[in-house]
C-alpha cells in the first residue's frame, strides 16, 4: 500500500531538469527518477487489474489496455523485484535531484529495503480476522468498485464469480500455515464465524 500512494504522488510528473547526466543512458538525475517511477507504478498496475482499478482511472495510458481479469491465485506472487528496484535506484545520483525529490527518494530506498529483507521468507499472516482480511477486504472491493465503462461491468462479473475458488485457495493456505504450526486462535476464528453469520442474517 504504501508503494503505491509513494508511486501515485509522483509518477509521470513533469519535473524541471536540474540534474546531470547519468552515465548509462544520457538522462538527467531528475529524469531518470521520473523515469524510475513510471517503471515502478507500471509493474505495481500490472500486478492485479483489480487492484489497478482503484489506483489509476485509465489503464491505456500506462500500455495496459490487455490485461488479464481475474481475481488472482493466493499462492502466486506478485511477480515485484524489490533488489531489482533498489539497484535501479540506487544507480540514480540522489546528490543532484531537488529536495522535494530526494526526499521520495529516500523514502522509496527505505521501503525497498525492507521488502528485500523480507523476499524469500515464509510469509505467515492471517488471511481471515474479524476487523480486515480477505472476509473484508472482498466485501470492501466489491462495495467501493467503480463503474466507468462497460469493461468494468463484465470484469466484475469474471471476479465475483471466481470468488469461491479464491477463498478456497486461501483456506487452503491457512491449513498450509497451521500444519506449520502458525494458527489463529479460537475467539479470531469465532469473530469470523459471527461476522459472517450476521451478513448472512441481514442479506
Amino acid at each position: 500500500l504504501l508503494v503505491a500512494v509513494l508511486l501515485m504522488t509522483s509518477a509521470c510528473a513533469k519535473r524541471k531538469d536540474d540534474g546531470g547526466k547519468t552515465p548509462d543512458d544520457g538522462l538527467t538525475a531528475t529524469e531518470a527518477f521520473a523515469k524510475f517511477q513510471e517503471e515502478e507504478l507500471i509493474t505495481y498496475l500490472k500486478a492485479s487489474k483489480l487492484s489497478a482499478h482503484y489506483t489509476v482511472t485509465d489503464l491505456s495510458k500506462y500500455g495496459l489496455e490487455d490485461m488479464t481479469v481475474t481475481i488472482g491465485d493466493p499462492k502466486e506472487e506478485d511477480g515485484i523485484d524489490p533488489e531489482d528496484s533498489l539497484a535501479r535506484l540506487k544507480a540514480i545520483d540522489r546528490a543532484q535531484l531537488s529536495e522535494a525529490d530526494q526526499n521520495l527518494y529516500d523514502r522509496y530506498k527505505a521501503y525497498l529495503e525492507l521488502q528485500a529483507r523480507y523476499d524469500g521468507l515464509d510469509d505467515y499472516y492471517y488471511l481471515f480476522t474479524p476487523n480486515s482480511g480477505l472476509n473484508n477486504n472482498l466485501l470492501s472491493n466489491f462495495v467501493e468498485y467503480v463503474i466507468r465503462k462497460e469493461e468494468d461491468i463484465t470484469d466484475v462479473i469474471v471476479y465475483l464469480n471466481e470468488c469461491r475458488s479464491y477463498i478456497d485457495g486461501c483456506l487452503d493456505l491457512v491449513k498450509e500455515h497451521a500444519a506449520n504450526g502458525v494458527r489463529q486462535d479460537k475467539e479470531c476464528m469465532q469473530g469470523i464465524i459471527d461476522q459472517v453469520d450476521q451478513f448472512l442474517e441481514t442479506k
